[in-house]
């Protein structure tokens, strides 16, 4: 029979295998050097969120997130 634990221990259990992935932003100037990273990275890329992420290293799902966070606009498709 599994043990059950208690909210704040199955908290803690999730933090060690699920850790937050969000950028260590200590002050302004790191925030600002990450949002051009991200930017550089978009511009470098033409926009494509996705080859984006991967030079960043990072999913495209978190890139979306990373750019809502820190209010980026997501690049429009091309119309066809």
């Amino acid at each position: 029979m599994a043990a059950v634990l208690p909210a704040t221990a199955r908290q803690f259990a999730r933090a060690i295998v699920m850790p937050n992935l969000k950028p260590p932003v200590v002050n302004t100037a790191q925030a600002q050097a990450y949002r051009e990273r991200i930017v550089a990275a978009l511009q470098a890329e033409g926009g494509n969120q996705s080859r984006a992420a991967r030079r960043l290293g990072m999913s495209r799902s978190t890139l979306g997130t990373r750019l809502d966070e820190l209010g980026i606009p997501r690049p429009q498709k091309r119309p066809s």
